[in-house]
């Protein structure tokens, strides 16, 4: 018989891969799609220092960002574990921050009072408009979910990256802040998403039950005068039989009268 032994191994992670997308902006309709923001990463675990990094469609402002810190005096903060992730990440949150902004200045005019005099064409043409904001919160609420899922992922990075290699010194914990920052940033703005939603869903309903009370209002009427329509043809009606029964008494007098002469 053959004896087979097995020596164990011991398997050391010696650098940590990754790769993640940013959603791009919205482009207009008359525009071509912009591209989406990828990543690729690969930092060392074994001294702590060293990552390369593969950025295809990088924004013009975390380029700008990370070429003026690498060519200043304070390059070596460039060395720090996910520092230029930090970058993206915040270019990423403001970019639809201010976005969201922006839509939410069109849901505000429709906020305020109702006008007085407000036909269906002008109901019709403000719900479009209010499901078009709604589409569009929409799609900002799954993008800025998607940069939550990308942060919570670079976090896991950091934290494994955090377990195999000790702090060389406590800048590091700089990064770890700024990222729990951006993060916080981001969660603060799906709250504002969600809330613009439901309030132009709310915007819509209002339309929609002023066009509905307006529809009562106009059927009420309509009955109304239908009502005095058959009332008056009741009238007619009533006055032409008298009328009839008048002329045929008329006539029957007039026939006996000449009978009897």
């Amino acid at each position: 018989m053959r004896s087979v032994s097995v020596a164990a191994c011991r398997l050391t992670l010696v650098r940590s891969d990754g790769l993640y997308r940013y959603s791009p902006d919205l482009a207009a309709p008359n525009e071509p799609a912009r591209p989406p923001v990828h990543v690729w990463f690969s930092h060392n675990l074994i001294t702590g220092h060293g990552s390369t990094y593969l950025i295809h469609q990088c924004p013009a402002n975390p380029k700008q960002l990370i070429l003026s810190c690498a060519q200043g005096p304070n390059f070596r903060s460039l060395l720090r574990p996910l520092a230029i992730d930090i970058f993206l990440g915040e270019d990423s949150v403001q970019k639809w921050a201010e976005r969201v902004a922006e839509t939410r200045m069109n849901l505000l005019k429709y906020e305020g009072p109702l006008p007085k005099e407000l036909d269906h064409e002008t109901t019709a043409k403000s719900v479009e408009d209010l499901y078009q904001l709604s589409q569009l919160f929409q799609i900002i609420r799954d993008i800025v979910a998607d940069i939550r899922d990308e942060l919570d992922f670079l976090v896991t990075v950091f934290e494994q990256r955090e377990s195999k290699v000790p702090w060389q010194n406590l800048d590091d914990a700089s990064v770890a802040e700024s990222l729990r920052f951006v993060r916080s940033k981001n969660q603060i703005l799906m709250r504002w998403v969600i809330n613009y939603t439901e309030r132009t869903q709310v915007q819509i309903n209002r339309f929609f039950n002023h066009a509905t009370q307006k529809d009562n209002a106009v059927n009420v009427s309509i009955s109304k005068l239908t009502s005095k329509i058959a009332v008056s043809a009741q009238k007619d009606s009533s006055a032409m039989i008298t009328y009839a029964l008048l002329v045929l008494t008329c006539e029957v007098l007039i026939f006996i009268s000449e009978w009897q002469l």
